[in-house]
């Protein structure tokens, strides 16, 4: 085989590989533009329906989610706009439109639970105003820095100021360590927003369990357990009880 018939047989293999997925890009980009017309129309539903397609085949996107609220919160679906304003507010929470937008969603939920602040909040206050992939960047960033300088100042032995090579590491430690903070916030607390118009948390799995307390949409909980399809929820300092799976959604 010569090579100009190599290159198309090669050009062609690669052609048929990537179809499906230029296909599948065109198919996505249809529904985002059919959402956004549903939006500027006042479908709000349909909008919302379109945009969740997209999300529910796994893209991670700040700007997708935020869509989904929007057109959520015009539908009048209180618990489903918090749900996704939050989601957008952990990929991008220095959107000041997305912050006004989540803060007052949150202005529109029945239930009020008080603000506590925990030790890791505390302790990692700025996690909460940086965005997960923003951190990564910097504490990469950090670390690549303090590398060059201790290259540069053993091999090309340039004198570097210490403020410089031990600004670098304490910065790339920080990062880092806010990082893995994120995961393991993210893999053992995790957070939940009531979608149902209202759920009885009850003492138990069955009907007749105690009802112990009542939320309503947009509520945001903890989920300190699963059974089944059933959470344990947290509102608040001291109310814990039992709901149904399909009731909460997961941020």
């Amino acid at each position: 085989m010569n090579k100009p018939i190599r290159m198309v047989t090669i050009f062609l293999l690669l052609t048929v590989m990537l179809l499906p997925y230029t296909a599948l890009a065109q198919e996505r980009a249809r529904v985002f533009l059919d959402a956004v017309k549903d939006y500027e129309q006042g479908h709000y539903q349909a909008a919302a329906d379109g945009f969740l397609s997209i999300a529910q085949e796994g893209i991670v996107n700040g700007k997708l989610y935020y869509n989904i609220a929007n057109a959520c919160f015009k539908a009048g679906d209180i618990g489903r706009a918090v749900l996704w304003y939050e989601k957008a507010f952990r990929l991008m929470p220095n959107d000041p439109d997305l912050r006004f937008n989540l803060e007052y969603a949150r202005t529109r939920v029945k239930d009020k639970a008080p603000d506590l602040v925990s030790l890791p909040q505390m302790l990692f206050f700025w996690r909460y105003w940086l965005g997960r992939k923003t951190v990564i960047f910097l504490a990469a960033a950090f670390g690549l820095i303090f590398c060059l300088v201790m290259f540069v100042k053993k091999h090309l032995s340039l004198n570097v100021p210490a403020f410089v090579r031990y600004g670098a590491l304490l910065f790339f430690l920080l990062f880092a360590l806010t990082a893995s903070g994120n995961f393991y916030f993210d893999q053992n607390s995790r957070q939940g927003v009531v979608l149902s118009e209202s759920i009885s948390a009850k003492s138990g799995l069955s009907d007749p369990s105690t009802e112990l307390f009542v939320l309503h949409a947009g509520s945001r909980v903890t989920i300190e357990q699963q059974r089944n399809d059933f959470y344990r929820i947290r509102f608040g300092k001291d109310k814990v009880g039992w709901v149904s799976k399909d009731t909460i959604g997961t941020i």
